[in-house]
């Protein structure tokens, strides 16, 4: 059902590298090509926190088979998005997203 929705979306994960003059710095590089299925989301309600009603809500929703984590990122529509949460549901990872502002 999923498969006519999947795209290819490009997998970040931050690195640190050395500069030629010796200077350590972190920078997001494009680690992976996954597939993706990738929905804008309306303004619903994701999660709920203990007894206080605390609404997170999340620009883009998604699923993947890939494995990502929340030190990644996804650049999907010339939008980058960063995880904030992953959910996983059998054969898939439910992927719950925030537009982030970047200097692309």
């Amino acid at each position: 059902m999923w498969m006519q929705y999947m795209k290819p979306v490009e997998l970040q994960v931050k690195k640190v590298i050395e500069k030629p003059s010796g200077a350590r710095v972190e920078e997001w590089q494009t680690v992976n090509t996954i597939d993706a299925a990738i929905f804008q989301e309306s303004e619903r309600t994701q999660m709920m926190k203990s007894s206080d009603i605390d609404m997170i809500q999340y620009d883009y929703v998604g699923i993947t088979k890939a494995d990502v984590s929340l030190d990644n990122r996804l650049l999907f529509n010339n939008k980058v998005l960063k995880v904030e949460s992953v959910v996983p549901a059998r054969r898939y990872n439910q992927l719950f997203m925030k537009v982030i502002e970047d200097e692309r």
